[in-house]
């Protein structure tokens, strides 16, 4: 009975008949393991009217603490093409999807780098997050679709987008009621771990002027 508890809390990374997974050592991070998806063939899916001059999308997943089962979960070609269809047209070349499970927490974050969107940032004094809009509910149709084809549990994961200078990571976190559909967003960024917060109004983020410096790496 214990070992099933322990199971049920830890979700991806238990070791199990179906998944063959260990239990992850508790002094360690989880490995990062990569696995590249296949580029959308041209007609596989039908195309919004604006995405389809645009350029395919390629897609890589992350995966942190997430087992082999459940790895299978989020490869299923079926979800992967109709992510990379809603990303076309939004971003120029590649986009990687981190999926980790830890300290049972699962989170789906879309990381692109700043000079791949096709949208525009805006300035650091009035941030468009409106125009990041695409990319979230991606990670929300993502992770809808796979809780409802595989593992209902999966609605309880976090959504949000890291935007991936070369220099740091700024992390934008989706709000809204669980689970958000992405496109509410909390006032705030996080860059390299420090949360840069100001007045969010209609999808546009105006930050004190002290934060401007530091929130400019994200553009």
């Amino acid at each position: 009975m214990r070992t099933a508890l322990a199971c049920w809390a830890l979700l991806f990374s238990c070791k199990s008949a179906d998944t063959g997974e260990d239990l992850p050592e508790t002094d360690k991070r989880p490995p990062v393991k990569r696995v590249d998806v296949p580029v959308q063939a041209a007609g596989a899916e039908k195309a919004d009217s604006e995405q389809v001059d645009a350029a395919p999308v390629k897609l890589y997943l992350d995966f942190v603490g997430i087992g082999a089962m459940h790895k299978t979960f989020f490869t299923d070609s079926r979800v992967t093409r109709k992510v990379q269809q809603k990303l076309r047209g939004h971003v120029s070349g590649s986009v990687g999807v981190l999926i980790g499970f830890e300290r049972n927490q699962g989170r789906i974050r879309v990381q692109v780098a700043p000079d791949l969107l096709v949208a525009s940032l805006g300035t650091p004094d009035a941030i468009q997050l409106n125009s990041l809009v695409p990319l979230t509910k991606a990670a929300a149709f993502y992770r809808d679709w796979v809780a409802g084809n595989y593992d209902l549990r999966v609605h309880n994961f976090e959504i949000g987008l890291d935007i991936t200078p070369k220099d740091g990571v700024c992390k934008i976190t989706v709000a809204g009621d669980p689970p958000p559909d992405g496109t509410e967003f909390a006032p705030c960024i996080e860059v390299d771990g420090t949360a840069l917060c100001g007045e969010l109004t209609e999808g546009v983020l105006r930050l004190p002027s002290a934060h401007h410096e530091t929130v400019g790496r994200c553009f």
